[in-house]
Protein backbone atom coordinates (compact mmCIF):
# COMPACT_ATOMS: atom_id res chain seq x y z
CA UNK A 1 0.00 0.00 0.00
CA UNK A 2 1.30 3.27 -1.14
CA UNK A 3 1.32 6.23 1.08
CA UNK A 4 -1.14 7.93 -0.52
CA UNK A 5 -3.70 4.97 -0.59
CA UNK A 6 -2.78 4.75 3.60
CA UNK A 7 -3.82 7.98 3.96
CA UNK A 8 -6.51 8.17 2.27
CA UNK A 9 -8.02 5.40 4.03
CA UNK A 10 -10.32 6.02 7.01
CA UNK A 11 -8.85 5.04 10.37
CA UNK A 12 -10.73 3.37 13.13
CA UNK A 13 -10.34 4.72 16.40
CA UNK A 14 -10.29 2.38 19.12
CA UNK A 15 -10.65 4.78 22.92
CA UNK A 16 -8.11 3.52 25.49
CA UNK A 17 -10.20 2.01 28.37
CA UNK A 18 -8.49 4.41 30.99
CA UNK A 19 -10.18 7.35 29.38
CA UNK A 20 -13.43 8.34 30.17
CA UNK A 21 -15.83 10.21 27.40
CA UNK A 22 -17.22 13.77 28.38
CA UNK A 23 -20.18 15.45 27.20
CA UNK A 24 -20.13 18.63 25.54
CA UNK A 25 -21.48 21.92 26.41
CA UNK A 26 -22.43 24.33 23.57
CA UNK A 27 -21.07 27.48 24.20
CA UNK A 28 -22.54 30.63 22.33
CA UNK A 29 -19.62 32.50 20.11
CA UNK A 30 -20.45 35.42 22.79
CA UNK A 31 -19.56 33.52 25.72
CA UNK A 32 -15.71 33.39 26.54
CA UNK A 33 -13.97 30.38 28.50
CA UNK A 34 -14.55 30.31 32.14
CA UNK A 35 -11.44 28.81 34.09
CA UNK A 36 -13.51 25.57 34.57
CA UNK A 37 -14.10 25.62 30.69
CA UNK A 38 -10.70 26.56 29.86
CA UNK A 39 -9.49 23.48 32.37
CA UNK A 40 -11.61 20.97 30.58
CA UNK A 41 -10.40 22.45 27.38
CA UNK A 42 -6.56 21.65 27.74
CA UNK A 43 -7.91 18.32 29.09
CA UNK A 44 -9.46 17.37 26.00
CA UNK A 45 -6.36 18.94 23.80
CA UNK A 46 -4.32 17.03 25.69
CA UNK A 47 -6.22 13.30 25.53
CA UNK A 48 -6.32 14.28 21.67
CA UNK A 49 -2.42 14.82 21.52
CA UNK A 50 -2.06 11.33 23.27
CA UNK A 51 -4.42 9.85 20.78
CA UNK A 52 -2.72 11.48 17.69
CA UNK A 53 0.94 9.77 18.99
CA UNK A 54 -0.40 6.46 19.81
CA UNK A 55 -1.65 6.34 16.32
CA UNK A 56 1.79 8.07 14.88
CA UNK A 57 3.75 4.90 16.61
CA UNK A 58 1.18 2.61 15.24
CA UNK A 59 1.57 3.28 11.68
CA UNK A 60 5.32 4.09 12.50
CA UNK A 61 7.37 1.81 9.14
Amino acid sequence: MTDNQEAQSPLELEPDPGWTLVEQEALSSTDSASPSDQTLADVRAEVLRKELVRHMLRFQP
